[in-house]
């Protein structure tokens, strides 16, 4: 059971994982783009860790800033 917990993301730890904001990923969601999400009973949001690696091999590094 502990090994299928570590799959699971909160929106804080997806937020760190993909280098966005928790914000970002509430407007994302809000706006039906960015990762797969799951919301079961209860209100919170889960992301599965395998959906955010897709999603990041999907669409790349977003840099907003020449600088980085």
């Amino acid at each position: 059971m502990e090994q299928a917990l570590k799959r699971w993301f909160t929106t804080r730890r997806a937020a760190k994982h993909i280098d966005k904001s928790e914000a970002t990923l509430k407007t994302w969601r809000s706006r039906g783009i960015g990762p797969p999400f799951y919301k079961p009973m209860g209100g919170l949001v889960y992301y599965k860790v395998e959906d955010l690696d897709a999603w990041i091999e999907q669409n790349g590094p977003q840099f907003t800033s020449a600088k980085r």
